[in-house]
């Protein structure tokens, strides 16, 4: 496997102390619309699908769901 030298891999709990540290919240990601739906099956009580614990605790579970790379998006809090 190879990486950018610039590339970082980083865990869903690591991502989310970034975010806090750097004032900035997590706004979505882009998974495919059946991880989605199996997301909010076992989490109904998150609706956004944006709680960056409970997607941890999901890949936990799930640890081949996202075989490759995923995309999300963050935005910087006013």
């Amino acid at each position: 496997m190879l990486f950018h030298v610039q590339e970082w891999q980083m865990t869903l709990p690591e991502i989310a102390r970034f975010l806090g540290a750097s004032m900035s919240s997590f706004s979505g990601s882009s998974p495919n619309v059946r991880v989605i739906e199996q997301f909010k099956a076992r989490f109904p009580q998150d609706e956004t699908a944006r709680d960056l614990a409970l997607w941890h605790v999901f890949e936990a579970e799930n640890p081949d769901i996202f075989a490759g790379m995923y995309q999300f998006w963050i935005r910087k809090n006013a």
